[in-house]
């Protein structure tokens, strides 16, 4: 890092504007798209209580602070009339990039004052952990929405970062040190065990298996609190094991799996909102094959969003005129978000005319009705 903010070194210096920039243009498109396609029909299917609300949560989202606007409305994230909220999953999203906005101004102080960037990062992720713990059940919304009690996830993938860049040869001399103890507990041959292979075969086994714990301990019950440890601690597991270990190379690296994590970002940003928008329209959760037509339609959408969409801003030269585009569209929608709420969702759009044809269309596009 000191090479990087000095100059010296391989790569080029620090640049607060260049980083920013590559945020933009990583996060921007697939969302823009994602908000506009939603807010034109949003205008068609949804009545003016619901498009104003989405609005509101458009303008949230638009500003990256979806968690913050959810946290106000003191909903969790569990309950049932969260499936009418298209925009909830973004609180997420929200949470990521208020932490690339604080985490980089907070490393680069700390790089001037000369403090230890591990050190830091480490107390920081056990204080976000610990003031989480204590609030998950006294006050779970917080727990939930709150930047400064998630970051500690986050966090830990910087701190594996650091360790991976600093300390891979101290990890090495770690897994010869181990590895003859351990194999002979777990093999029933252990005199030609490669240290650093089984090592990281068995990191990858333990992340896979601490992530499945995790699934099936998530429930809307004092989570995150010591239940987010399952997830995050098996996602640094298998990453710190890399692409050598048997299931990463086998499992995660064959090539639907690969395809898949392309358009993970987009998929991400596409999928809650249709089968959200499906839930609204029905008044109800939707039958199975209405929930599994709107998970192939966002597969879809996140495949045209990767290929169509995203390698013209987010790749080539103008990366700087790109990004002040991006966030020029991104404060129109904003915006319109605004707007939208402000208005009451526009009711005069809504007359009585809005008969039993009107809703009758919405739901064959929706596949609810033949």
């Amino acid at each position: 890092m000191n090479e990087r903010m000095s100059g010296r070194g391989e790569g080029k210096p620090f640049s607060f504007i260049d980083f920013y920039s590559r945020r933009v243009r990583r996060i921007f498109p697939s969302l823009i798209f994602c908000l506009l396609t939603f807010l034109v029909l949003g205008w068609f299917v949804l009545l003016p209580d619901e498009y104003s609300l989405f609005g509101k949560h458009t303008l949230g989202a638009s500003a990256y602070v979806s968690n913050l606007l959810l946290w106000s409305e003191a909903g969790d994230y569990f309950q049932t009339a969260s499936q009418t909220k298209p925009l909830l999953h973004l609180w997420s999203l929200g949470i990521e990039e208020q932490f690339y906005l604080i985490w980089p101004l907070v490393l680069f102080i700390a790089y001037k004052l000369n403090f230890n960037i591990f050190t830091l990062a480490l107390m920081g992720a056990i204080a976000s952990f610990g003031f989480e713990l204590h609030l998950v059940k006294g006050n779970p919304t917080a727990a939930f929405y709150s930047p400064f009690l998630r970051f500690w996830e986050l966090m830990a993938g910087s701190i594996l970062a650091w360790l991976k860049l600093y300390k891979s040869e101290m990890f090495a001399r770690l897994a010869d040190r181990l590895t003859p103890y351990l194999s002979r507990v777990l093999l029933r041959d252990s005199s030609r065990v490669n240290s650093v292979s089984f090592c990281s075969n068995l990191l990858s086994v333990l992340g896979l298996v601490s992530i499945l714990i995790g699934i099936f301990a998530l429930n809307g019950r004092h989570f995150p609190g010591s239940k987010a440890l399952y997830p995050v601690l098996g996602a640094v597991m298998m990453i710190a094991a890399g692409k050598d270990a048997f299931l990463n190379r086998y499992l995660l690296s064959n090539r639907v799996m690969v395809w898949f994590g392309l358009i993970s970002y987009p998929l991400y940003i596409w999928h809650w909102p249709f089968l959200s928008f499906a839930w609204i329209v029905n008044g109800e959760m939707p039958e199975l094959r209405v929930r599994m037509a709107c998970v192939v339609l966002a597969v879809a959408m996140s495949a045209i969003t990767y290929y169509l969409v995203e390698p013209y801003l987010r790749w080539g030269r103008y990366g700087g005129y790109k990004a002040a585009g991006l966030l020029s569209v991104m404060v129109i929608v904003g915006v319109t978000g605004y707007s939208i709420s402000h208005h009451a969702g526009y009711s005069d759009r809504v007359t009585i005319e809005t008969d039993e044809k009107k809703w009758d269309s919405i739901l064959v596009l929706f596949g609810m009705q033949e």
